[in-house]
């Protein structure tokens, strides 16, 4: 019987990087987990050790750091976190200089199978009319995996949105606070700019879904190499949304969608 293979989840107590671990370590007989993280000692971190993960503190911005956490691995999963504070300082280090250093150590390393979260260039989407550097990053970051010599396949996903996303009480106040503050006629009201259109969502359980998306992946890498896989939980308006949302729930009842042009 063959031995489990290692890989290695960079971002280990983050949303994505636990639903990665948490999604292989239900498949100890084929993966076992080696989790980064910057603090080894962290609760996460302590609760992921106990859970069987090999728990290693890394520098994502030493590349020595990583090349030693990264060793006699067969797969790695990276996600860089792009509200990260390292970001913060305008002319500090930015998410793409922090990619580049992941890649770079796991070219070094050689490794088998390197699975991106990563994102669609939305400069080159929109030929210009929109730059978001948090998503032209990740493109740029998986570009760069692409072309790493060393490194044998690699697979990009992208997350949809989270659905998680609506219990967060610093997005909700993104949507006027749906479907945790009412508003002041009493309704709990998502609005949303129309920019795009009235159509259907992407969204995605990052808990329930996102690390069974890696885990797939992993079990036949080869296949997905070179493949980018957009993550979908469930296709959805938004008024499907907050009709789910009524339906749902016995206090919540009065909900409605609201949309707005953006602003000329």
């Amino acid at each position: 019987m063959a031995s489990p293979k290692l890989v290695t989840v960079f971002g280990a107590t983050g949303n994505q990087g636990g639903s990665v671990v948490q999604s292989l370590l239900r498949n100890s007989a084929a993966f076992r987990v080696r989790g980064i993280t910057r603090n080894p000692e962290s609760d996460k971190a302590k609760e992921l050790a106990k859970a069987g993960v090999e728990v290693v503190g890394a520098d994502g911005f030493k590349k020595d750091e990583l090349v030693k956490a990264f060793k006699d691995s067969w797969a790695i999963f990276a996600n860089t976190n792009s509200d990260d504070s390292a970001f913060d300082d305008p002319n500090g280090p930015t998410e793409l200089d922090l990619g580049r250093v992941i890649v770079d150590a796991a070219n070094e390393v050689g490794v088998e199978h390197f699975v991106y979260s990563s994102a669609g260039h939305i400069y080159e989407i929109t030929k210009g009319a929109v730059k978001l550097d948090m998503m032209d990053y990740k493109n740029k970051i998986e570009q760069l995996a692409r072309k790493s010599p060393n490194i044998k396949n690699v697979t990009a996903v992208s997350a949809g949105w989270y659905l998680e996303n609506f219990m967060s009480p610093f997005i909700s106040e993104v949507f006027g606070g749906f479907p945790l503050t009412a508003d002041s006629e009493g309704y709990f009201t998502l609005a949303q700019p129309l920019a795009g259109g009235p159509g259907l969502v992407p969204f995605i359980s990052i808990e329930e879904d996102f690390g069974d998306l890696v885990h797939g992946v992993l079990l036949n890498p080869e296949a997905w190499s070179g493949k980018s896989i957009q993550g979908i939980s469930h296709l959805a308006t938004f008024p499907e949304i907050t009709e789910t949302f009524t339906k749902g729930t016995t206090t919540l009842r009065d909900m409605e969608y609201r949309s707005s042009k953006l602003p000329e």
